[in-house]
This record gives structure tokens, sequence and C-alpha cells, in this order.
């Protein structure tokens, strides 16, 4: 038997109440649950039994107060949910990795004037979009009908978190996406790998710490952090490497179209770590794991549109 505690039942009606202000109990799809979470004698397996018996629309409707509820109620089992198209820009897609390397990914190249001569298409100019824009993408991708928080919460024993190039604040974490900011967003799901005790991975250029409306939720993942001042990849470091391979990668940072979009799916940029792969390119985390990402975390002033790769992602 596993109560529950009356402090969470009152957050928990808050969320139900800000997603519906006309809540009343009497004609609710919530009735069923409410009446278990008001008993004392209520048990977990009813509390899942009765999530799951809430139809997708009203799962939709009170996302937010489910997902919490989902993370307090003691000894919870872990069910699937479904958000649906409904969460618009919150919904994450999934890109599954694609373990098979371009042919120039094994060359040699002398620095970087060479990989981009080489890596640029023939014939085309010096505006030649570089072969990786084609080269480098996931197996699939695809919108999987859940917030990034509701995925981190159903898996927690397989996710790790990489937040890119925070450092400092820009003006596009104040960006609101579906009403709220970059920041906020950033924040929740910083937390949500928190409760899951999930590995996080801070990539940072010329700083130590992250800046300070993300300090706080990232100290409480207790990260690992990489500083990488020869470029924008933290492939360039073998420690990073371990941190995603075989893992699902939460992705997260600044600028989706840049930076965040060169670690995930590759760069012209040369290893220059000593190693039997120094002087090739950087290989890239779509390469080594699967990622998990949306657009709310994706900070990017306007829209996504400058990497064919994001696939389902791009022009949000």
């Amino acid at each position: 038997m596993a109560s529950y505690p009356k402090k969470d039942l009152g957050i928990f009606m808050t969320k139900v109440n800000k997603a519906n202000t006309h809540f009343t109990l009497k004609r609710s799809s919530l009735k069923s649950l409410m009446a278990i979470l008001g008993a004392q004698a209520g048990t977990a397996e009813q509390v899942a039994a009765a999530l799951r018996a809430i139809v997708m629309a009203k799962q939709q409707k009170y996302w937010e107060a489910l997902l919490y509820l989902r993370e307090t109620y003691p000894q919870l089992p872990i069910i699937q949910l479904q958000g649906g198209s409904n969460l618009k820009k919150l919904n994450a897609a999934k890109f599954r990795r694609n373990q098979n390397l371009p042919t120039h990914w094994n060359e040699d190249f002398s620095g970087r004037e060479g990989a981009n001569k080489l890596a640029k298409k023939k014939g085309f100019g010096n505006d030649a979009p570089f072969l990786y824009e084609k080269e480098i993408a996931s197996e699939s991708n695809a919108f999987i009908g859940k917030s990034l928080e509701h995925y981190i919460y159903e898996n927690k024993t397989t996710v790790v978190g990489v937040l890119i190039h925070m450092g400092s604040h820009v003006p596009a974490m104040d960006e609101l996406v579906e009403g709220i900011s970059h920041t906020a967003h950033l924040n929740s799901v910083l937390g949500a790998l928190a409760k899951a005790n999930a590995p996080l991975c801070v990539l940072l250029q010329n700083t130590q710490i992250v800046c300070g409306e993300l300090l706080t939720a990232v100290t409480a993942c207790n990260p690992t952090t990489i500083i990488e001042k020869k470029g924008h990849m933290g492939g360039q470091q073998q420690e990073f490497q371990e941190h995603v391979k075989d893992k699902t990668v939460i992705m997260m940072g600044f600028d989706g179209d840049v930076c965040v979009a060169a670690n995930s799916f590759g760069s012209n940029e040369i290893l220059h770590a000593e190693g039997d792969r120094k002087g090739r390119l950087v290989v890239p985390i779509i390469n080594l794991a699967d990622i998990v990402t949306s657009r709310a975390v994706l900070v990017t002033s306007g829209t996504l549109n400058k990497v064919e790769k994001w696939g389902v992602l791009r022009y949000t």
C-alpha cells in the first residue's frame, strides 16, 4: 500500500486546474484516478491501471499533471503514456543510430583546409555543400508522442543527457516555445534527468560553468564537465565518446542549427587529440548512439532550418 502524500496531491491538483480551469470532479475523466489518490487504501497498481484507462485526448490535456503524478507517487510502476501531436513543439523526436561511417571519415586530412577541400563536392565552387550535410544521417527519425520529460521517466536506465555550449546567456533562451521560454524547458528537462539519476555531460567552450539560469538544475545532476577549446565537438575527447556510446542521448543546447547539429550529425572538424584517428574527422553522436530531443530544448532563434538531418524537427 502506497497512499499519495497530501502535499503532492495538492500540487497535482494545481496542475490539473491549470490544464482545465473549469475542472469538476463529477464529470471528469480523472474521476476514477482521483478516487484512488484520495483513498488511504489506494495502491500503486491501482493508480497505474487508472492511468492506462485515461483516453489519449485526456492524457494530452493533463500531460503536465500526469507527469508529476508519475514522478511522485510511491512505487508507481513504469507505464507508457502517449501525448501525440497535440504536444506540438514539445513532442520529442527520436533519431536512430547510424553505425555506418562515410568513406571519407577514414581519410587522413592534413588540417582544416584539407578537410574543407576534400569534403566539398567537386565542381560546385566554394559555396558547395559539404558532403557530410547529406551523408551523416540517422537511420530514421520520427516524433514519439511524448515530451522529453515523459520519455526520460520511462527510460531511466538507458538515457544520458548532453548539454551543448550554454556557458553564457544568449537572447534565444528567452524566446517562447509553446508559451514557455527555452530556459524553462531546459530547466525542466534537466530536472527530469536529475530525478532519473541519469548521467549528464556538459560541453563548454572557454568557461568552467554554465550560465546562471541553468546552474542550479545542472548542479543537481552532478554532471561531468568537458571543456573543448579547439572546436565545437565533444567527440574530440574520449570521455565524451564513452558518455554517449550505446546510450540514448537527450540532446540540448545552443545553437540547434550549428553546435548541437555538429555534435549530433557531424562537421568538417578535425580530431586533434593524439591517437590512431588524429587528423581524421570527429565522429558525431549519431554514429555512436540514438538521439532524442525536441524543439523546446534546441536553443535557436526563429526556425530550425539550416540542417536537413533534423528531419521532422526541421522548419519548426
